[in-house]
């Protein structure tokens, strides 16, 4: 006899396992826990697989540990839209969905259909055979071998009368149309055959005649034309490229005339400095708004910013690598501020290998201090003063004299922490000489602007206070 569960997590066990049972795939089961639970998609997907937020982090960072995510993460991107949630990137979702094993728009399908004929929510549509036979549910879809895809309603709606939507389909985005089978005189994108005119017929002419008139532009042509896999497009997705393409064919004719033959996506001079200026504006979101405002943006630029360090010449290899390490510095000391120390010391060790590849001395000084004051808070008095000695010598390898006053300042901090009272003093005295040095009217690198001779006095009376 089946035992009667006490919990609601074991009710949502107990319905998971029997949905698995009977052959329901994991989207399915999250649906069903969408209706009979009213909790959104995400949410939804994670209960049906029986895990916690924090034991899905832990899955998460068991597979990307290059990239780890607390369950804080996880409850900014459930929370989503919600004024407390934060918007989960293209790639978060991608990775969600391969946790759960499901497509990206399962994720998403609490949100609003604004294109599309309302039906019932979460209902299974069945449609008559043709001949009046018996009613039916519709097949399940084939399992695809990508899971950021975009969901294709089964039936009529699909395009050109093609299996999997078009020639090819199985791409997320516009995948391969054949633009001679387009006619409008033959069944093509919406038009199941002569003398049938749906409902959405003037869209799909509108479609399929700007398909064929911006299908000259190599420019566009470049989008359409994709690899095959995946799941089929909807018109949703459709119309979605379609704003893409209107945008690249109005900027054809100037893209022809002031075209540079260099390669797209090329790491410039000028791509390395205004990366850099980000990195910069970002440090003062943080001062202004706080971690919780900026740490996303920060984990995106990061993604993008392995790319750019990986295509950049060798000229601008250093550069790159600089601002990298400038962005995973602050990183880790956004999540300091969170309390997430084990990330902090992740992201700390990310940035001192940066400053290492760039061989700059002024940034591993600065990254070495900051890996000091992390032991120090921790208690480990021995790896702070450890840290700050680091600090001191790879600033004097280095030209930056605030770097040298910085680490001397917190060498003096540690030492004053671990009980060392005349080493502390020490410390301050090469600190003060070292700011003496300073021409404070001349702008110093950005990521000192924390630093000034206010500093100085604020931590000698710190130091005889510890």
């Amino acid at each position: 006899m089946t035992r009667k569960p006490r919990s609601l997590k074991q009710i949502q066990a107990q319905l998971a396992d029997q949905l698995r049972a009977t052959d329901h795939s994991w989207a399915e089961i999250g649906r069903e826990f969408q209706r009979r639970f009213h909790v959104n998609a995400r949410v939804a997907l994670r209960q049906a697989r029986g895990w916690t937020q924090p034991e899905a982090a832990e899955r998460w960072n068991r597979r990307w540990p290059e990239d780890p995510k607390t369950f804080k993460n996880f409850s900014y991107w459930e929370a989503w839209p919600s004024a407390t949630g934060y918007a989960p990137s293209l790639e978060v979702l991608d990775r969600m969905a391969q946790l759960y094993e499901c497509s990206v728009a399962d994720l998403l399908s609490d949100l609003h259909d604004y294109g599309a004929k309302r039906r019932p929510a979460l209902s299974q549509v069945r449609e008559p055979v043709p001949g009046g036979g018996p009613i039916v549910p519709p097949p399940r879809p084939t399992p695809q071998p990508y899971a950021l895809t975009a969901a294709a309603p089964p039936g009529p709606a699909t395009l050109g009368g093609y299996p999997g939507g078009h020639p090819g389909a199985g791409h997320p985005s516009m995948g391969h149309l054949d633009l001679g089978r387009l006619d409008p005189g033959k069944p093509g994108l919406g038009h199941p055959g002569p003398g049938h005119r749906a409902a959405g017929d003037d869209a799909d002419e509108l479609l399929r005649a700007t398909m064929s008139s911006v299908s000259s532009v190599p420019e566009i042509t470049s989008l359409i034309g994709l690899p095959d896999g995946g799941n089929s497009l909807s018109r949703r997705s459709a119309l979605l490229n379609l704003s893409s393409l209107f945008a690249v064919a109005a900027a054809a004719p100037l893209a022809a005339d002031k075209a540079v033959p260099s390669p797209a996506g090329r790491v410039d001079e000028a791509m390395v400095a205004n990366t850099g200026l980000i990195v910069g504006g970002l440090r003062q979101q943080n001062a202004a708004l706080g971690p919780s405002a900026t740490v996303q943006t920060g984990l995106a630029m990061r993604s993008m910013l392995e790319s750019v360090v990986k295509d950049a010449p060798a000229q601008l290899t250093g550069r790159a690598w600089v601002v990298y390490g400038d962005l995973a510095h602050l990183l880790g000391w956004m999540m300091f501020n969170m309390g997430q120390d084990e990330l902090a010391y992740f992201y700390y060790e990310d940035a001192r290998r940066a400053a290492y590849q760039a061989d700059d001395y002024e940034l591993a000084a600065n990254i070495l201090a900051a890996q000091a004051h992390l032991s120090m808070t921790a208690g480990d008095h021995q790896s702070a003063i450890d840290h700050a000695q680091a600090a001191e010598e790879a600033a004097r390898r280095g030209t930056s004299r605030h770097a040298r006053a910085y680490t001397a300042d917190m060498t003096a901090r540690v030492y004053a922490s671990a009980g060392q009272g005349s080493r502390s003093l020490a410390a301050l005295e090469r600190e003060r000489k070292q700011m003496q040095r300073i021409d404070w009217s001349e702008p110093a690198a950005e990521r000192w602007g924390f630093y000034g001779p206010a500093f100085y006095w604020a931590r000698e009376s710190e130091c005889h206070l510890l």
